[in-house]
């Protein structure tokens, strides 16, 4: 494509040249948002690692935590036969079962949220940084060439 850019510039045709300078920007502009995107890939992995590890440690946590409510209902009911209160221990189960529930929900939408924000911020940025660069860089690209040719 050198070549070619190099021809265009020879014959004046600073269209063609600014074709074919797009076209080699644009390889370099996939051959760079390849390599971003793969850091970008590898830097979330370490992320979603972590989320994995902390979210292992949150089931395990529930896990105990709903054994407990399971022991504390088998123990309410023992307790509701003895003494033969209606409603008692229906109401304290009601309130177990809400607190695992609501700790459930809650660590499922942190890590919703974490993936959304991150997939949101990361692309709007870059679609924005790659129009930008593309354009600068044609121009700098045509001006150099023809400033060498003029040489």
């Amino acid at each position: 494509m050198d070549l070619s850019v190099a021809s265009c510039i020879d014959r004046n045709d600073d269209e063609s040249a600014k074709v074919y300078l797009a076209k080699q920007q644009e390889v370099t502009d996939k051959i760079e948002t390849i390599k971003t995107t793969l850091k970008e890939l590898k830097e979330n992995r370490d992320v979603q690692k972590e989320n994995l590890t902390a979210l292992q440690e949150e089931i395990k946590s529930l896990k105990v935590e709903k054994d407990k409510a399971v022991f504390t209902l088998e123990a309410a009911e023992t307790v509701k036969s003895l003494h033969s209160i209606p409603n008692t221990s229906t109401q304290e189960e009601n309130k177990i079962l809400e607190k695992v529930r609501e700790g459930v929900q809650k660590t499922k939408e942190q890590a919703d949220g974490t993936r959304i924000a991150y997939e949101n911020s990361a692309d709007v940025h870059m679609k924005r940084l790659d129009k930008r660069m593309k354009d600068e860089e044609l121009q700098k690209k045509l001006d150099l060439l023809k400033a060498a040719k003029k040489k």
